[in-house]
């Protein structure tokens, strides 16, 4: 029955806002305890991870009234590294392969249609020494400061 639930969740992830429910305490220095009562459009998808498929965490949305120097104070004091995508190449401060690794961090399963105006905070990394990536995972937020667009996410594979 688990694994047949897994293998669902993994084809068919959890969308449904209704169940957004964070409460692990790594998440919860990135992600909302709640989903703003302002917030407008919101996805959320949750899959676990199966055999070579990622566990990932998203949570999108638009909140109008958010405070765009409450949002950057939260998560400059945490982030490891702070930019758009433009700069990921220019980026030495993580180290050689940093670039392959913050590349990869999409908004693919968002409604976003480009993220070139989306202010990234990158709060966590691993990614291990096989020449490619093989096993690793970040946590990021960003947003975009004109939109009021919002997107949190983690992967892990």
């Amino acid at each position: 029955m688990c694994l047949h639930l897994t293998l669902k969740e993994t084809e068919h992830p959890t969308d449904d806002i209704k169940r957004y429910n964070i409460s692990d305490k790594y998440l919860l220095k990135v992600f909302p305890k709640n989903i703003p009562k302002s917030a407008e459009d919101a996805h959320y998808m949750y899959a676990p991870g199966f055999l070579q498929a990622p566990s990932r965490y998203i949570l999108y949305y638009t909140d109008k009234s958010i405070d765009i120097d409450k949002f950057d104070n939260k998560n400059r004091k945490e982030a490891i590294w702070i930019g758009y995508k433009n700069e990921i190449d220019n980026n030495e401060d993580l180290g050689d392969d940093s670039s392959d690794k913050i590349r990869d961090y999409d908004f693919s399963e968002t409604p976003i249609k480009t993220s070139d105006d989306y202010k990234i905070y990158l709060h966590d990394y691993y990614c291990d020494n096989s020449g490619w990536c093989n096993h690793g995972f970040y946590l990021y937020c960003a947003i975009n400061e004109k939109t009021k667009q919002v997107v949190y996410k983690i992967s892990q594979w």
